[in-house]
């Protein structure tokens, strides 16, 4: 798969953009709040698809209870970051 590496960020307009190049990721229609809250979403794709990589190496650890605390806590965390 090949998508812009790297973080992104909302501007104050609700677009997505690269935060180090400021290369255009995804424009929204407007700054409503709706508009805002997915454009925040989409700008935390690359921070999910990552926590989501490092869940799937601790999914085959069966009933290790620290490996079910790595992977709570990963999810919990991204789950906060995409839904601030």
């Amino acid at each position: 798969m090949k998508h812009t590496k790297g973080e992104w960020e909302v501007t104050q307009m609700g677009n997505v953009i690269h935060k180090e190049t400021g290369k255009m990721i995804c424009a929204t229609q407007s700054a409503f709040k709706e508009d805002m809250d997915n454009a925040k979403l989409i700008a935390e794709a690359p921070n999910l698809l990552k926590a989501l990589m490092q869940i799937e190496q601790f999914s085959d650890v069966g009933d290790d209870f620290k490996a079910v605390c790595i992977i709570k806590s990963i999810a919990t965390n991204a789950i906060k970051k995409a839904t601030l």
